[in-house]
This record gives structure tokens, C-alpha cells and sequence, in this order.
């Protein structure tokens, strides 16, 4: 059985949450001001005596409509001004600042910055900052690392040495396209003692750490930060540079906690926050591509490393001399008082976390199909218990063939229901979705992904009670005795 929820409260939140989106566009003063007006009024229309899963399907519309009227923003950018712009005219984003810019590949970010800075408090602390925000996540990771090289100048005989306690793929990929006698990867395991003096191989301890709280790939292995900060206390040598990709734990991440216990004795190492700001800032709407760098340093820290506005100057100068920034478009797309604020991320990151726990101690009691549910809040240790989706190992041997047929299944319940769920890829939405993940095509061994949304309610119920009627068989053989019918989804 699934755990009780009020559908009712949860469409109300949902439908509180996007009545807000526009009232607080609508206070901007823009010149879409009345659009934002009548999406409220809208809103304001929909009846209640309409079904659950009717009010849903409404309130699904009219996110798809905010997103449309955010995107009309940046599209107005486009058509009204060159993308090398005269010196004549006023360009005002919709919060009434002034946009100045040459070029646009070079195009400045600071009220965005200014906005995204604004989440951890550092007053009396010993820690300053800067924000620079990018065009991805990969091109902030990538500019933190090669700016890094440059600042500290390595040599053969005095590497720069990067160990990467992590597991996307893309890192990976990037790091071995960086790889060189000055700058030296190690790819480290789970074992936290190798990050310091502890346990560190022949190479020695990493001078930069990339680091993800929640390793990303099928394990969704989460990292002790308690047990690790203990351990750093104890070291006498542990990395000058932490680079923490924190995409998969947003706001649930403790910066500020994590920066008291690095802060409270001399050689305090640079924290790098880098993660992807596409999602969970941007309230489930995917707005524009957007990557955060946030830099923290301590007054006392470990010595020979450049300070946050050192290493923030370089990174824009790099972000400029690329094109590695947003566009003026995707400034003026984003630029509404819901986005990448705070407050906002930790509402709707704070959803999402709590429907994908529940999603993950629903489908790991149900015994059969599913052979293993993998999720950080199902696991016995780990700090860090959330993840924006579940992961689940099908049993049965031919994974083309079979998850094919469980995709099928899950799109054609989905069409008679009536359900607001998508088979689509990435996470972090206001819906649900699902896909199937094929590491290796050959290898026979597929992997399961449910994403659940920040909206709860009629939808994510539906699904949650397919993928159990599903999950509760024993074994493919009988999947396919009952769905043989169908056609499976093609997934090469």
C-alpha cells in the first residue's frame, strides 16, 4: 500500500505556489506585466469542483504557461537588440537594472550573481565569497580547474594534483581531458581516509579534491561529511582546495555547517561549491542552462591559495574571453524574484527530495521484479540522505528487450489513467519522470530511473501504484505472460 497523502493539500500548494510565481512577476512593473496578470487571474478561475486529476492537469497547463512567459522575456532581448548591442540605447532587464555589455559573449552577470550569493550568511564568520554563474554546470567545473592551473602555476617536477572522490560521467570525461604531468588525476574510491594524510597513496595527498556528496552513478553512494570533517581535524595534511559538486544535493547540502568546522582552525582549505542551476533554482521550469560556482576562503587559510575575488576575477575574465556566460536572453528569462532565490530553491528542492524518499521506501518493500532500489535515504550511513530520483535493478536477463517492455507498460498505464508523468530523461521537474538507463547495451544489466517531481498529488500517486502492481511480480516471465500484447519500447 502507498504511504496516506492529502491530494487535495498538495494541489493546493501546487496551485498557492504558481498563483505566487505571478503575482511576483506581476510586481516587477515589466512590460509583460498584464500577461503575468492573467495567468493570476487565471489561476484565480480554475473551479473546484473539477476532479483531482482534472485540477492537476489545469495546474500542469498553467506551469507550462509561466514557463512560456518566462521564455517570451529573453526572446523580446533577442528581437529588439543586436547580439553586439549600440551604446545608445537603454536596455533594462525586467527588475529595472541596466544592461551593459559590448559583446555578448562577454555579457556581465551580477544582479543573478548577486541573487544566487545571497543563500549563505557569512557575517562574522571568517569566510568571504564570490558567485559566478555560467552557461553549464561542466563549463563552471571546467573553468574552476583550468583557472586553478594557471593561478598556481604547476610544473613536471611540482604537479598540480587533483583526486576525484565522484562518479559522473561527464567529470570523468572532462578530467581525463585535462590530465597532463602538471596536472595529475587520481581517481579515488569510498574510502575517506585516502582524501587525507591518513591513507593517501604513493602519489600523496591531493592538493584539489573534487568532491560529490552523492556519488553520481547507480549506487547513490552519499559520503559521511561528519565523519570526514572529523577526520580533517585530526590530519595534519588533507587537500588546500575542496571542489564539491553539489547538483544532486542542492539546498539540502550544509554549506554553512560545513564551513564552521573547516573555519575553526588555521589552514582552513578553499571551498569550490559548483553545481548545475538548471533545475532545482529554476523551480522545475528549465528555464535556461545555468552553472553556480561559489568560492569560499577563510582569513586563515591554507596558505599559497588565490582569494575568492582573485579567482573570481579570473573565472569571468575566462567566462568572457569563451563565451562560457548566459546570454542576454537567458538573463532576461531568469531574471523573476522566484528564480534562484533561497527561499524559493528550498521549497521546491525540499518537494522533490521528500517525494523521491517516499517513492524510494515505497518500491523497496515491494518484493518481485524490482531486485535492489537504490537511494541515499535507504542506506545506514551517509550525512547526506536525499536525491532528486530512485534507482531501481530490474531482474531478468536480456535488458534491451525487457526494459523495453516495462517502459511500455508504465506509457500505456499512463495513457489510460490519464496520468500527468513523462518518459523522459534529467530530474527536478514540477512532474514525474521516469526513463531506462542502459550503461552498457551488452552487458545484459539495465537500470530504472524515477524522478519524482516537486508536485505531489492524483499523478504521482497513479504512478507510484503502477510501478508496485509492476514491481510486485515475481519475474519477467510473468511481466511479459501478461503484457506480451505490447510493443516494447525501443531503446537503442
Amino acid at each position: 500500500m502507498t504511504l496516506p497523502l492529502e491530494r487535495s493539500a498538495a494541489l493546493e500548494t501546487e496551485h498557492d505556489l504558481l498563483v505566487s510565481f505571478a503575482e511576483q512577476a506581476e510586481q516587477q512593473g515589466w512590460k509583460d506585466r498584464e500577461d503575468w496578470s492573467e495567468l493570476r487571474r487565471e489561476l484565480g478561475r480554475i473551479p473546484r469542483s473539477l476532479s483531482p486529476r482534472e485540477i492537476e492537469n489545469r495546474l500542469d497547463g498553467q506551469a507550462d504557461k509561466i514557463r512560456r512567459a518566462l521564455l517570451r522575456r529573453g526572446h523580446w532581448f533577442d528581437v529588439e537588440h543586436m547580439r553586439s548591442p549600440d551604446s545608445q540605447s537603454d536596455r533594462l532587464m525586467p527588475n529595472g537594472e541596466p544592461l551593459h555589455h559590448a559583446y555578448e559573449r562577454s555579457v556581465p552577470a551580477e544582479a543573478l550573481e548577486r541573487r544566487l550569493a545571497a543563500r549563505v550568511g557569512l557575517a562574522d564568520t571568517g569566510w568571504t565569497s564570490t558567485t559566478v554563474a555560467t552557461r553549464s554546470a561542466m563549463a563552471a567545473l571546467h573553468l574552476v580547474l583550468t583557472s586553478l592551473g594557471h593561478m598556481l602555476q604547476p610544473t613536471p617536477d611540482r604537479p598540480l594534483r587533483i583526486g576525484f572522490a565522484g562518479s559522473y560521467f561527464e567529470t570523468t570525461t572532462l578530467l581525463e581531458y585535462l590530465s597532463s604531468p602538471v596536472l595529475q588525476v587520481t581517481w579515488l574510491g569510498d574510502d575517506q581516509s585516502s582524501w587525507s594524510d591518513a591513507g593517501a597513496g604513493a602519489a600523496g595527498v591531493p592538493e584539489v579534491l573534487v568532491l560529490e556528496p552523492v556519488r553520481y552513478d547507480w549506487g547513490l553512494r552519499p559520503i559521511d561529511v561528519q565523519a570526514l570533517l572529523r577526520t580533517w581535524s585530526e590530519r595534519r595534511r588533507r587537500p588546500r582546495i575542496v571542489v564539491i559538486d553539489t547538483t544532486l544535493s542542492s539546498a539540502a547540502w550544509p554549506t554553512a555547517k560545513v564551513l564552521a568546522a573547516l573555519g575553526r582552525g588555521p589552514g582552513a582549505p578553499m571551498v569550490i561549491e559548483v553545481r548545475s542551476g538548471l533545475k532545482l533554482d529554476q523551480q522545475g521550469l528549465e528555464v535556461a542552462n545555468l552553472g553556480v560556482i561559489d568560492v569560499f576562503a577563510h582569513d586563515q587559510g591554507a596558505p599559497g591559495t588565490p582569494s575568492p575575488e582573485q579567482l573570481g576575477t579570473t573565472l569571468r575574465l575566462m567566462r568572457g574571453t569563451l563565451g562560457a556566460g548566459l546570454s542576454v536572453s537567458s538573463l532576461a528569462a531568469l531574471d523573476a524574484p522566484f528564480l534562484l532565490t533561497e527561499a524559493w530553491t528550498r521549497i521546491h528542492a525540499g518537494q522533490v527530495m521528500a517525494n523521491n524518499a517516499r517513492v524510494a521506501e515505497i518500491l523497496a518493500s515491494t518484493k518481485g521484479l524490482f531486485r535492489e532500489v537504490v537511494h541515499p535515504s535507504l542506506g545506514v550511513s551517509g550525512t547526506v540522505r536525499h536525491a532528486p530520483f530512485v534507482i531501481g535493478r530490474i531482474e531478468g536477463g536480456d535488458a534491451v528487450a525487457d526494459h523495453g517492455l516495462v517502459l511500455a507498460v508504465i506509457r500505456e498505464a499512463i495513457r489510460e489513467r490519464g496520468l500527468v508523468a513523462v518518459h523522459g530523461s534529467s530530474f527536478g521537474f514540477r512532474h514525474t519522470r521516469f526513463e531506462t538507463i542502459l550503461p552498457r547495451a551488452d552487458s545484459g544489466t539495465g537500470l530504472f530511473k524515477v524522478a519524482a517531481g516537486s508536485r505531489a498529488g492524483p499523478s504521482l500517486e497513479g504512478l507510484i501504484e503502477v510501478l508496485q502492481d509492476i514491481g510486485g511480480m515475481d519475474s519477467m516471465k510473468s511481466l511479459r505472460r501478461r503484457y506480451g500484447a505490447l510493443t516494447p519500447v525501443p531503446l537503442r
